[in-house]
């Protein structure tokens, strides 16, 4: 079977979470003797027997003329995020936030922006926030002719049923990133990239952007006297507000390691550049993960996130968000809860009192490498062969 994957235009430059299920996809197909392809139009695969589009916050109205006219059978990837729950607070933080940095208002009708507000009503979030786009309005006719809708847990499939009242969907879980294949503890490259000790820093990985929340873990960690490591690519104009509000809140060191923002250094914050300006090896990432004191991701949306799976892996604490799907992995029906042995706790993404105490409680603690639970021996050809299943090939 040949399976075309229709990506973003920029994925190729992006390496975050979504780009690694692709890839998971493909490997396992490949695995199996299947062909798969990645393409940024249908029409770059004509012989493909089945599309599968990614992204579908993106709008779809091209894409539908577009297999209309080849007459192909589709699906979608959806990375379908609960934007109704999460896009207003989101945005209503990080402009609460600019607003304390001094960008924009410098009052509120009279009412002064403090800092310290956030901290005492995190409500306040939803009074800043925006209204999301109206994508998922525009994209209906192309979601009513999907011939099959991939979730990657329960949560998410509820959220397209929602976008998409009855759409032929399928669950799918995710293979765990780097963890798949990894059987050996991890070496010592990362300490010698970052200059830091083992056990000494608090880590976060993944794309600077809104959603991940990298804001929310600078304002939660403002007063504890621990080295903050961001291992991520960037988007422009987020990327300024986390280091400028880094450089203003933060008393400890804060290290950006990038392959994309720009070598600086301002008080306690630096970027560091990964080495030979290319993407960190899963070696680097391995060790980043194994020799953290706590790994964070107080995500305000993340599907499910590859980060709380590989964390999970190398025996290092985390603090998740509540509002992830991430829940859905470890649950445990017997226990009624998805912690674990303790190795992962939730918080809510804006509260920030309440996921500081959980670093300070959970920060410094080691549990043994996680290799027998179902989500991290699940392999690519596992994956690919429940995407066959649904396709019934």
């Amino acid at each position: 079977m040949k399976i075309g994957f229709v990506m973003r235009a920029d994925a190729q430059r992006k390496w975050g979470g979504d780009l690694t299920v692709v890839q998971s996809y493909m490997q396992g197909l490949i695995e199996l003797g299947h062909s798969a392809t990645t393409m940024f139009s249908p029409f770059e695969s004509a012989n493909a027997d089945f599309l599968l589009f990614t992204n579908y916050f993106l709008e779809k109205r091209t894409a539908l003329s577009e297999v209309s006219m080849l007459e192909k059978p589709y699906g979608v990837v959806a990375f379908q995020g609960n934007l109704l729950h999460y896009y207003p607070p989101a945005t209503g933080f990080c402009a609460y936030v600019m607003y304390c940095l001094g960008h924009g208002f410098e009052t509120d009708n009279g009412m002064d922006f403090d800092i310290e507000l956030l901290f005492e009503m995190p409500h306040l979030v939803h009074y800043y926030g925006n209204m999301p786009s109206r994508s998922v309005l525009y994209n209906l006719d192309f979601a009513r002719k999907t011939a099959l809708w991939i979730a990657n847990s329960p949560t998410e499939e509820k959220t397209v049923q929602r976008d998409c009242p009855g759409c032929k969907t399928a669950v799918i879980p995710i293979a765990p990133g780097i963890a798949t294949s990894w059987t050996t503890d991890p070496d010592t490259s990362f300490l010698q990239i970052s200059g830091l000790s083992s056990g000494s820093y608090l880590l976060q990985v993944g794309r600077l952007e809104m959603r991940k929340n990298q804001l929310g873990t600078i304002l939660a960690t403002r007063n504890l006297d621990v080295p903050l490591v961001f291992i991520a690519t960037t988007s422009p104009s987020y990327e300024e507000l986390c280091f400028e509000a880094a450089a203003k809140w933060r008393k400890a060191p804060t290290l950006f390691i990038s392959q994309s923002l720009t070598a600086r250094e301002e008080g306690a914050v630096k970027v560091i550049r990964m080495p030979k300006n290319e993407k960190l090896s899963s070696a680097n990432l391995a060790s980043a993960y194994y020799h953290a004191g706590l790994h964070i991701h107080p995500a305000f949306q993340e599907l499910p996130g590859t980060t709380y799976l590989e964390a999970a892996r190398f025996g290092t604490p985390t603090v998740a968000s509540n509002w992830c799907t991430i829940k859905d992995y470890f649950y445990d029906p017997v226990l009624s809860h998805s912690e674990l042995d303790g190795r992962i706790v939730y918080a809510e993404p804006y509260h920030l009192n309440d996921i500081s105490q959980k670093i300070e409680q959970n920060f410094g603690k080691k549990f043994s490498p996680l290799t027998d639970h179902p989500s991290i021996k699940r392999t690519h050809s596992d994956v690919a062969q429940d995407l066959l299943k649904h396709l019934r090939y």
